[in-house]
């Protein structure tokens, strides 16, 4: 996770923000929650129990989930459907 965060990290968090301060709020919540139960909590446990990674398995799930919010949000702020959502 320490390689992943400078490079990952930040575009999975400050993304939302944004999003949220122009007024995207409820695309922005739905993708954080969703993303969280699927990437941390499903793949992190196909990885630490089903394949058996252990605690590398939560860290590689965490990773995979901030590629997957980033992804997400960034298709979201390349298109121009959050323009219309006033605070």
């Amino acid at each position: 996770a320490t390689i992943g965060k400078p490079l990952i990290w930040c575009d999975s968090y400050v993304t939302p923000m944004a999003l949220r301060a122009a007024g995207d709020v409820m695309y922005s919540s739905v993708v954080s929650v969703a993303s969280l139960f699927v990437g941390r909590i499903a793949i992190g446990y196909v990885l630490t129990i089903v394949l058996g990674f252990g605690v590398p398995g939560v860290w590689l799930g965490m990773m995979i989930e901030w590629c997957i919010r980033a992804i997400l949000l960034r298709r979201r702020v390349a298109g121009d459907k959050w323009l219309s959502h006033h605070a």
